[in-house]
């Protein structure tokens, strides 16, 4: 067994930015949110909402920018807010017409007030590697150059459960998150460029 190494860094999310993740076989990333923010004891107050099992040749976009949106993700009109409306009207008006929403296993809509825990157990130290805090709304949006068929979801763990070094690491993901105090804001509804 490796040592856990207790050392990470914060990084807030704010408005107009884009982080990309390198990541390999034996990382995590788990999606923390304060479903009751305003909850006494602020431990109780947050969930996992999901988790990523993450693999060599995937790759992770955290994004809040119109421009480093992937070629393959259309917002909907609904789901703009703030510098991002302009652009959207641009879209609308060179033709642009929209259904639902898009939606799939490897797009998060990460709200103001949500945290990420990234994780690694691979490796001779299994460690946080990171929190991401989110003082903006953000896409976060996974992809790989494997091969997946129609029936893998992307992130999917590879049998069901997580093994146990897994879930303690994962856990200290989450305590880490969760340290950092309730959010000082959050957002009631998804808006991307809010």
């Amino acid at each position: 067994m490796g040592n856990d190494a207790p050392v990470h860094t914060i990084q807030r999310i704010r408005n107009n930015a884009t982080v990309r993740l390198a990541v390999r076989d034996g990382d995590y990333l788990l999606w923390v949110v304060a479903d009751s923010p305003f909850n006494s004891d602020p431990e109780s107050a947050w969930n996992i909402r999901d988790f990523w099992q993450l693999r060599d040749g995937d790759s992770v976009t955290i994004t809040n920018r119109w421009v480093d949106l992937p070629v393959w993700f259309e917002l909907h009109p609904l789901e703009v807010a703030g510098r991002a409306v302009s652009e959207m009207m641009n879209k609308l008006a060179r033709g642009f017409q929209p259904s639902k929403p898009l939606d799939g296993s490897n797009i998060w809509r990460v709200a103001t007030g949500n945290r990420l825990a990234w994780v690694t157990v691979s490796g001779p130290v299994r460690s946080v590697r990171e929190i991401f805090d989110f003082t903006s709304c953000a896409l976060v949006l996974g992809e790989t150059n494997r091969n997946m068929d129609m029936e893998t979801c992307f992130g999917a763990p590879d049998d069901g459960e997580p093994p146990p070094e897994v879930t303690s690491m994962m856990r200290k993901g989450f305590d880490a998150a969760v340290k950092i105090g309730l959010p000082r804001t959050i957002s009631p509804k998804w808006k991307f460029g809010g």
